[in-house]
């Protein structure tokens, strides 16, 4: 396990079966937000993991970039915070990711696809492994969606879904040296695991709602899941 102590607010954290050999946190303009990278051992060959979680509301996230804008945010045309920290991220992974191998970029970008932050990403042709699979979003049910949930115990105590939107991703950044396939969302190559969302049904253990009952949901988001095959 790598705990990647940024400010004990806004902390990210890697788990691996395999060691990890390598681990540093790069923080992100203007200093709050930050990205976790680990490069893990794999049998396939080094694997650098990416993790991240940009600005919300609550920390400006569409204020302007300001006079302190990083200069390799104004050359992308970012206007705001969080599109500047889109910026640094994906330079960060570009930067950092110098072997054939696959990588993961994963986390919370509080942005929609299509969104400038997204564009920064896929633009690159990273993979968007949810789309690639096939799932999809849909706001009016919350079927496959992952945030829109408030953090108040009233939203967490409701077995209603209280969904609406996917800010959460798994990125793929393609190997050059090996071809990879994302499983749908229906476990096609059979394995017991899927490409979708996870932790997306409200507490299956226990009936759940207000006190005395146990609660409904452990976060805010739903998770997401990914089942990658490379050779």
């Amino acid at each position: 396990m790598v705990h990647g102590v940024a400010n004990l607010v806004d902390d990210a954290i890697t788990l691996s079966r395999f060691p990890v050999v390598h681990s540093e946190v790069t923080d992100l303009h203007p200093g709050f937000r930050n990205v976790l990278y680990t490069r893990i051992d794999h049998p396939t060959g080094p694997l650098d993991v990416f993790t991240t979680h940009l600005a919300s509301s609550a920390d400006g996230a569409t204020s302007p970039c300001g006079a302190t804008c990083p200069a390799e945010c104004v050359a992308a045309g970012a206007t705001t915070i969080r599109e500047c920290q889109s910026v640094q991220v994906a330079e960060l992974v570009e930067t950092k990711h110098d072997v054939p191998t696959p990588a993961l970029l994963t986390g919370d970008f509080n942005s929609e696809p299509g969104s400038f932050e997204i564009l920064q990403l896929t633009g690159r042709g990273w993979i968007d492994t949810y789309t690639q699979a096939g799932a999809t979003c849909d706001p009016v049910t919350g079927l496959g969606c992952s945030s829109a949930r408030d953090s108040s115990l009233a939203d967490l105590e409701s077995p209603a879904i209280l969904i609406a939107e996917r800010i959460d991703y798994i990125f793929l950044i393609p190997p050059a040296s090996a071809t990879c396939s994302v499983d749908s969302p229906f476990d096609d190559d059979a394995d017991g695991i899927a490409t979708t969302m996870w932790a997306d049904q409200p507490n299956p253990f226990a009936a759940c709602g207000p006190l005395p009952d146990a609660i409904c949901w452990p976060s805010d988001h739903n998770g997401n899941q990914l089942d990658l095959a490379c050779s």
